[in-house]
């Protein structure tokens, strides 16, 4: 009886050691996490309200669209000056950064501006974290994953520390936090085989191409591999159900997203869109009359 009371004793001490030791790191990097948000934000006296720091055209062109979703209630097409005039001019533009921008702006009534540059923010801070995980699960050893999630948020210059925001790659910012945690969940799938991680794979290339489908590229070889692991393992075990089970966990929600979003990239990407509305250089700009584009020219430049 008393063995079993120590050998309770031991076991207690040992989980009690466990959670301080999970919680500690796991502090530490929210720790990391809220102090490079912050950063992103503030770094330099950046004000979230001067577009005049950032240093490209495209923050302004993302602005303008989730403005435009706000004021046409769709998203489908252009509308007004975006449109330079045209009607219901198609929207080539992956839905998911726009709308979400545009659905903050709207409960919080703050300009699209802002809400665009918080979300590139919060999706280059989470780098912090991603990159513990991603480290932890290749060294398994919290010590040199806190370092390595340190060493994101290590104050280099400007120009460096803040390239993705501050250069306006808008888009790839969030697009790269996704493909990051795939990475994350890609190892710990080839480590584990855990069907769970099968669905957040899904997900993470789901949510690429609702983002920046461009950057799909760089996912097609771990999700190729994933594929060839699930049919080696059928073909090995014999258990036609589970394959199944798994294929469909892994291939259903970009199967979805291909579906909505095909005929508009076949449109987009096909010989009548780029012939159309990229007609003669500046999105058509050429087809104008002198008066609209003395406007549009004063317009941007105001």
């Amino acid at each position: 009886m008393g063995e079993d009371s120590d050998l309770k004793i031991t076991i207690s001490k040992s989980q009690i050691e466990k959670i301080k030791k999970f919680l500690d790191y796991k502090y530490i990097i929210l720790f990391l996490f809220i102090i490079t948000t912050i950063l992103y934000l503030n770094i330099n006296g950046l004000p979230l309200t001067h577009p005049g720091n950032i240093k490209a055209a495209d923050p302004f062109t993302h602005a303008v669209l989730s403005e435009q979703i706000i004021d046409s209630q769709q998203w489908n097409y252009y509308t007004g000056l975006y449109g330079l005039n045209r009607e219901k001019e198609v929207n080539p533009q992956p839905p998911l950064y726009y709308t979400n921008a545009a659905i903050l702006t709207i409960f919080s009534n703050v300009p699209a501006w802002i809400t665009i540059f918080f979300l590139v923010c919060i999706s280059q801070a989470f780098f912090v974290i991603i990159v513990y995980l991603i480290t932890n699960e290749i060294f398994n050893n919290d010590k040199i994953a806190t370092v390595a999630a340190v060493l994101t948020m290590v104050p280099l210059p400007l120009q460096i520390w803040l390239y993705g925001v501050y250069i306006g790659l808008w888009l790839q910012v969030p697009a790269y936090f996704f493909i990051m945690s795939f990475l994350w969940l890609f190892i710990k799938y080839m480590k584990t085989k855990e069907t769970w991680t099968l669905f957040f794979l899904g997900l993470c290339i789901s949510s690429v191409a609702l983002l920046h489908a461009a950057d799909l590229i760089l996912m097609f070889l771990p999700s190729a591999i994933i594929a060839l692991d699930i049919f080696l393992r059928f073909v090995k075990e014999k258990k036609f159900w589970e394959f199944v089970k798994q294929g469909i966990t892994y291939v259903l929600t970009p199967l979805i997203t291909l579906f909505i979003l095909l005929p508009r990239f076949l449109f987009v990407w096909g010989g009548s869109f780029a012939g159309g509305w990229y007609d003669l250089g500046f999105y058509g700009f050429s087809d104008l009359d002198s008066e609209k584009k003395i406007f549009i020219i004063l317009y941007f430049s105001s």
